[in-house]
């Protein structure tokens, strides 16, 4: 679960600079240095980071439920932490 909770703030991370790199590809593009291909994955990256993001707060959930399950607890008054 810590492992999971590290993953997901590292992640959350990566998607702010993919987006502030986004952003800089957007004024790089439309002053003409780069083409609309690197613009295209720059936004790639975002959509990419995004969705790992996700995919770890799922696994971090299911992770959660799991443990609950092999100590016993009833998981319809559990809610997994934030």
């Amino acid at each position: 679960m810590v492992a999971s909770d590290s993953k997901i703030r590292l992640l959350m991370l990566q998607v702010q600079v993919a987006i502030e790199a986004y952003r800089q590809a957007e004024v790089n593009y439309r002053a003409g240095a780069i083409t609309n291909l690197e613009l295209l994955t720059s936004s790639t990256n975002v959509t990419n980071a995004k969705l790992q993001l996700e995919q770890e707060k799922i696994n971090y959930v299911i992770t959660y439920y799991q443990l609950m399950m092999a100590i016993g607890k009833n998981l319809r008054s559990t809610l997994p932490p934030r």
